[in-house]
């Protein structure tokens, strides 16, 4: 009896813990701790944030030669593999993507494909003349797992969006909050997107 109720304990220890109810992977999520694997599901839109700590001056993916290539090559392998972008914003130094893939596959495709096609056309680095690592980690990705946070992820990548186009000042030197989630709410109701 004994045995049984020792076992019965093991979803308590922390090791269970890791994988119980995990939404978020990548970034700095699990630094210096066992690798997991990244959770996934085709009904829920995925929250997905590219950073790196290199991309300024001409490596800034704000830059003129990178702002429509990056663009186009999220849109164009999106497309390949059957993913909806619902919002995407570059803000020169990170990537912030709103999304749904209709499988892991497709997501795992999805992100290799623009993790190493973006890293590679900012740096121009090809055969022979690697430039070493682009990206500070691993992507973070979190599912999104209601309306309500669909929207306040919705309204941040908005936010992130202005202030990479310069048309509000990043929130280091805003005075107070800016509220645009009128934007997010008409948009929401045109699009009609998130069942849940």
């Amino acid at each position: 009896m004994k045995k049984i109720l020792k076992q019965l304990t093991f979803e308590k220890t922390k090791t269970f813990a890791d994988f119980n109810d995990r939404v978020e992977h990548g970034g700095s999520t699990r630094i210096g701790k066992r690798k997991l694997y990244r959770p996934f599901n085709s009904k829920k839109a995925i929250h997905l944030v590219l950073r790196s700590t290199k991309a300024h001056g001409q490596w800034s993916m704000l830059k003129k030669r990178n702002e429509n290539t990056i663009s186009r090559l999220i849109y164009s392998s999106a497309a390949k593999n059957m993913i909806n972008i619902h919002k995407f914003a570059n803000s020169g130094n990170h990537l912030h993507v709103l999304l749904k893939a209709p499988s892991k596959k497709a997501f795992q495709k999805f992100l290799r494909t623009i993790t190493g096609l973006i890293a590679r056309h900012v740096m121009n680095a090809r055969r022979g003349y690697a430039k070493g690592k682009f990206w500070n980690s691993l992507a973070y990705t979190k599912m999104i797992l209601s309306m309500h946070q669909f929207k306040n992820t919705a309204n941040y990548i908005w936010k992130n969006a202005l202030e990479g186009w310069g048309i509000i000042p990043p929130r280091s030197q805003a005075l107070g909050r800016v509220k645009i989630n009128f934007l997010i709410d008409d948009w929401l109701q045109q699009n009609r997107i998130y069942d849940g």
